[in-house]
């Protein structure tokens, strides 16, 4: 009986250290997989962190983007985000209070293109949006369907005489004045929504000046100047070219193609044919035919670019007897131009803020471009001009002045013996210019 008590004594023991192993792994069991589980949950809980503040990170740069390209829409070139060609602008990391995040902006303007980098910060996290826009400057392409047309003020004195349709787009009292033997011979019409009754003032109101209807623009005619071209480099200097007494010259191609000339001046008689080569570019800063004569020898077009002076007199010509669309001319300077005596120029002329007279019997033959406030037209002067575009200019007329085309301008003048003629311009007959609107900005990509 004692063996058995002993026996069974012995066995609980047994038992009892195999229950205390088994219950200390269940425990050891329950603590790890409890921290294990916290371990997962704080690292599920860090994901779920990470991707809401890379999120917000990322809603920052696209919302900021947003912006940008809405303000570079609206405002164009003006927009403070649009820097110069080849520029770089770049804001400070600027606060932005109601997401608790900041953000910073970066563009960079090259040639048509515009890059735009915007980052969006979020606590830790950054995210970065980008766009390209492709910057289009519309071609300069005015349509001309009228000999005469104003932005106000029109009046005919004496026998001036108007071949074509004429129209303003002035709405004021009396903004045309007719003297009773002026005559239009077409149309004449007045500013949107205007009485024509309200807007003409004729001196004889029985007196027949108008050949057909006079009636008011469905709609204003806009005519905005075109750009003035940019100006070559000068890092490269050739030799300038000055002729006086008797002394002929041809300037080759290879002499002046690529490289500023300081001058080019012919005098006392003298002849200077230009060699030309496809679209060539004779840069200066002084022109002067004063008693000369230039030719243009060779295959292509010439443009002349005098930066400072231009100046054209005496028994002169320009391109005599050549086409007039193979030379055409860029005057950038201030001083005003008079072309008097007796002189041709046979070329297309673009002012960028220079007056114009041309007065007595000289011919201006070539598309006439002005930038300035005034040109003037007296004595026998004479223009076989595809068009004046003077857009912010009072252009008068006197004497027995003749226009072969169409004028553009703010205001008009013409008295005496005046004529314009209308004649259709083809658009290639017209220079190549862009115009001076701000570029269109179109977006290319958004990522």
């Amino acid at each position: 009986m004692r063996k058995i008590i002993a026996y069974s004594n012995k066995k609980v023991t047994v038992m009892g250290k195999y229950a205390l192993i088994i219950v200390s792994a269940l425990v050891f069991s329950i603590l790890t997989y409890s921290s294990g589980l916290r371990s997962a949950m704080f690292s599920s809980t860090l994901r779920i962190v990470e991707t809401f503040s890379g999120n917000q990170a990322n809603s920052i740069a696209q919302s900021t983007m947003m912006v940008v390209m809405n303000d570079i829409k609206e405002k164009g070139s003006n927009s403070v985000f649009v820097p110069v060609s080849g520029g770089t602008y770049q804001s400070s990391v600027t606060q932005w209070s109601d997401v608790r995040g900041s953000y910073q902006v970066e563009t960079v303007s090259s040639g048509d293109t515009l890059r735009i980098i915007s980052t969006g910060l979020y606590e830790d996290r950054s995210s970065s949006s980008t766009a390209g826009f492709l910057a289009t400057v519309p071609p300069w392409n005015p349509q001309f369907d009228t000999a005469v047309h104003t932005e106000g003020n029109i009046t005919l004195n004496g026998s001036a005489n108007i071949k074509g349709h004429v129209s303003t787009n002035s709405t004021a009292q009396d903004a045309v004045y007719l003297s009773s033997t002026a005559f239009i011979d077409s149309s004449l019409y007045v500013g949107p929504g205007a009485d024509p009754g309200y807007v003409i003032d004729k001196q004889d109101e029985f007196a027949t000046n108008v050949g057909l209807e006079t009636e008011a623009l469905a709609e204003e005619q806009d005519y905005p100047m075109p750009a003035f071209p940019a100006y070559p480099s000068k890092d490269l200097v050739g030799a300038s070219v000055n002729l006086g007494g008797g002394s002929p010259r041809t300037l080759a191609f290879s002499e002046y193609d690529g490289y500023y000339i300081p001058e080019v001046t012919v005098k006392g008689g003298n002849d200077l044919t230009v060699e030309v080569n496809g679209e060539s570019v004779l840069y200066t800063s002084r022109f002067e035919v004063n008693q000369g004569h230039l030719h243009i020898t060779g295959t292509g077009t010439l443009t002349i670019i005098a930066e400072d002076v231009f100046d054209i007199g005496g028994n002169s010509s320009v391109n005599g007897g050549g086409e007039t669309s193979r030379v055409f001319t860029l005057y950038g300077g201030d001083s005003n131009l008079s072309f008097s005596g007796t002189t041709l120029y046979n070329a297309g002329l673009f002012l960028k803020s220079a007056d114009i007279t041309i007065t007595g019997s000289n011919t201006f033959q070539g598309s006439l471009i002005s930038g300035g406030n005034n040109v003037s037209l007296s004595g026998n002067a004479e223009v076989n001009a595809r068009v004046i575009y003077a857009p912010n200019a009072h252009v008068s007329m006197s004497g027995a002045s003749f226009i072969k085309g169409a004028v553009i301008s703010d205001s008009f003048s013409a008295s005496n013996n005046s004529i314009v003629d209308f004649t259709d311009i083809p658009d290639d007959e017209l220079p190549d210019l862009q115009s001076a609107a701000d570029p269109v900005y179109t977006l290319l990509y958004w990522n």
